[in-house]
C-alpha cells in the first residue's frame, strides 16, 4: 500500500461550542485555518506529492481545510460523499451538556454500543464501516499515494479498513486537531503533531 495521509478537518465553530456536528456544516475558525496551512506545509515536503490522489468529504469544514491545503501543495482534490462524517441524527447541532432527557438517553445508548446502536436518523459504526468499504477498495486498487481529508469517526474507521484491524482497535486510534496521520502499510501507522 502506498503512503496515505489522513487529515481531520480544522477546528470549527461547532467544535469550539462543543456541538455534535455529524453531517451539519460549520465553518473553520481562525485556528482551524492556521492548522490547515500547517498541514499543507507539512505535506508539501513529500517528494512525490504530484502523483498523489487527494480526496475530501464535501462538508464545508473539510472543503475549507482541503482548499487551504491544495493552495499550499498545488494539487487538486475530488469530493467523495462516502467519507462524510457519521450521521448523528437527532443529536446533530446539540450542545453536549445541554441535551434533553430523550437526547441524553440516545447519546448514552450510542456511547455504550456504538457498533450497533443507531440514534434516530443516525448511523451505527457498523453502518459507517459498510459505507466506507467501496472507498477503501478504490484507494487500495489505485496503489498510489493519497491524501484524505475527513472527520474523526470516519478517519478512525478508515484506519481499521485500510490496515485490516479488528473493531477493538477503533478505540485505540484518535484524530486530535493539529496532527497528521500517515499509513505506509498496515503495520506503520504514525501520528505527528504539527504545532509550531
Amino acid at each position: 500500500m502506498s503512503k496515505i495521509y489522513l487529515i481531520r478537518h480544522g477546528i470549527t465553530k461547532y467544535n469550539v461550542e462543543n456541538r455534535i456536528q455529524g453531517e451539519l456544516d460549520s465553518h473553520l475558525t481562525e485556528d482551524g485555518k492556521k492548522y490547515s496551512e500547517k498541514v499543507g506545509r507539512y505535506i508539501q515536503k513529500e517528494s512525490s506529492i504530484k502523483d498523489f490522489l487527494f480526496y475530501t468529504s464535501p462538508l464545508i469544514r473539510c472543503l475549507e481545510t482541503s482548499q487551504i491545503i491544495a493552495d499550499k501543495i498545488g494539487l487538486a482534490y475530488d469530493t467523495d460523499n462516502s467519507i462524510v462524517e457519521l450521521k448523528r441524527g437527532i443529536l446533530e447541532g446539540k450542545i453536549k451538556n445541554e441535551l434533553n432527557s430523550t437526547e441524553q438517553k440516545a447519546y448514552s445508548a450510542f456511547k455504550k454500543d456504538m457498533w450497533n446502536y443507531r440514534v434516530k436518523g443516525g448511523e451505527s459504526l457498523k453502518d459507517l464501516q459498510i459505507r466506507l468499504i467501496p472507498f477503501v477498495q478504490k484507494i487500495k486498487a489505485t496503489n498510489r499515494g493519497s491524501i484524505i481529508v475527513s472527520h474523526g469517526f470516519t478517519l478512525r474507521m478508515l484506519v481499521l479498513l485500510l490496515c485490516n484491524k479488528d473493531s477493538e482497535y477503533y478505540d485505540k486510534i484518535h484524530f486530535p486537531h493539529n496532527t497528521v496521520t500517515t499509513i505506509i502499510d498496515e503495520y506503520q501507522i504514525n501520528q505527528f503533531s504539527i504545532n509550531e
